[in-house]
């Protein structure tokens, strides 16, 4: 036997399986009793019984339990045994943030165990519509009254150098049609990279130039958050206080920054400080990863949608098992990698990419950083014959006369060398542009 453990989906699953009103609601988060929104801040805050979501800082709610929610379930249930006017209800309804129906009202929710298996998900919290495309546009229309357009971060973008597991930098992503009044357009995989660029500009770009610095000092809490959460589940268990902490820096001073903006701090403000709550930290990555499939399939078919799409997907991972083309059953971690006799030692494969455990995939070309201090890009991994990874690295020298806030590197004398990869040793591949023919 087993217990549940929760729930990971966006806001619109959970309004759609709990039946509670969510950020559309008086009472925008189901993990806090006294959390409220849709009202003026300054009035929600007179009493001590209630705070805003746009209230910083996690201690300053209550927080709902299993028990505080079957009350309120029975409450609403005997109301509506009892008949009476229906206004009575749906008044009740509001004030509590649930809707007399669902799961919770039903003979799974001992099962269910809600609010406690409830899991936020950071990737929709930050990045799909999140508080990450919002404070981008907030800080990009700041930077317009000081003379910065969007075009300057438009080509400042295209200079960037991303790891080439992610996306490559596209021109449209900082397209001035894309700046809304509240937000930025891009898809979530899109605004993560955009976040580690964005706080790039504002280090490299506009803090030495003295404006907006408490904008910039604010959004490089977001990035680290973000940088945080990217990590996976495993690597990131290790700075949830570390994690607590930015989010409780940033949250103080983004409303200090950006209160005044009408619907700047929306609920997914609140929520970002639910996303340490459970041992581990999770996302929809996985889950939404094969949406753009998906959706090419769907939009071909006209009739029986769920059962050609599901039997043409099942095809296909079934064919991917059998043909091992993810190399699924292969001890090495390089990948598609060819064997080699070449090398000044006994390596048994090599190839131009690697996936190390708990930083996902690294090719040749990245930048990588280590615990020692070194950094390099990677010329080519190889796998010795007792399973052990080298990288053959071009080394780089840190600069440290840099008058940028991100570290600056020297690989105008080249060096190379053999390092050996392992996860507890590497840092991360690394976000980097050409400064002065110079990374």
């Amino acid at each position: 036997s087993g217990m549940f453990w929760g729930f990971l989906m966006d806001e619109k699953a959970e309004k759609e399986m709990l039946n509670v009103k969510g950020a559309a609601g008086r009472k925008p988060c189901f993990s806090c009793r006294t959390c409220v929104g849709r009202c003026d801040p300054a009035v929600a805050n007179r009493t001590p019984l209630f705070k805003h979501h746009s209230t910083a800082g996690l201690h300053n709610f209550v927080r709902s339990t299993v028990e505080s929610m079957e009350a309120d379930v029975e409450y609403l249930r005997g109301l509506k045994a009892a008949g009476g006017p229906a206004s009575r209800l749906r008044s009740a309804e509001t004030q509590l943030g649930l809707n007399a129906s669902g799961l919770l009202f039903s003979d799974m929710a001992a099962i269910a165990h809600a609010p406690e298996t409830r899991i936020i998900d950071w990737m929709h919290t930050l990045c799909s519509e999140g508080l990450a495309n919002v404070e981008m546009a907030l800080i990009i229309h700041e930077l317009k009254t000081h003379g910065v357009k969007a075009e300057h971060l438009q080509k400042f973008s295209l200079q960037v150098h991303l790891p080439k597991s992610q996306n490559k930098v596209s021109e449209w992503w900082f397209h001035p049609h894309r700046i809304k009044k509240d937000h930025v357009v891009a898809f979530a995989a899109e605004t993560a990279s955009m976040v580690r660029i964005f706080d790039m500009f504002l280090q490299d770009v506009i803090l030495p130039t003295g404006v907006c610095n408490d904008h910039v000092r604010c959004f490089g809490f977001l990035a680290r958050i973000v940088d945080l959460c990217s990590l996976g589940k495993d690597a990131s268990v290790r700075y949830f206080d570390v994690g607590r902490a930015a989010i409780e820096a940033h949250h103080a001073l983004f409303v200090e920054l950006f209160q005044h903006v009408d619907l700047a701090v929306k609920p997914k403000f609140h929520q970002l400080m639910h996303i340490f709550d459970h041992a581990w930290l999770l996302s929809c990555w996985v889950t939404e990863r094969k949406h753009k499939l998906v959706i090419d399939k769907a939009l071909r078919l006209m009739h029986g949608v769920e059962t050609t799409l599901a039997h043409d997907l099942l095809t296909q991972q079934i064919e991917g098992l059998l043909q091992n083309k993810d190399h699924l059953f292969t001890p090495s971690k390089l990948i598609r990698p060819s064997r080699t006799e070449s090398a000044p030692f006994p390596a048994l494969l090599t190839s131009n990419a690697v996936d190390v455990e708990t930083l996902g995939r690294i090719d040749a070309g990245d930048l990588v950083c280590f615990a020692s201090g070194k950094v390099g890009k990677a010329l080519r991994f190889h796998q010795l014959q007792n399973s052990s990874l080298l990288v053959y690295l071009e080394v780089y020298h840190l600069v440290k006369d840099s008058i940028y806030s991100t570290e600056r590197f020297d690989n105008a004398v080249e060096a190379v060398s053999y390092t050996h990869l392992r996860a507890h040793e590497t840092r991360e591949d690394l976000v980097w542009r050409r400064v002065g023919g110079k990374k």
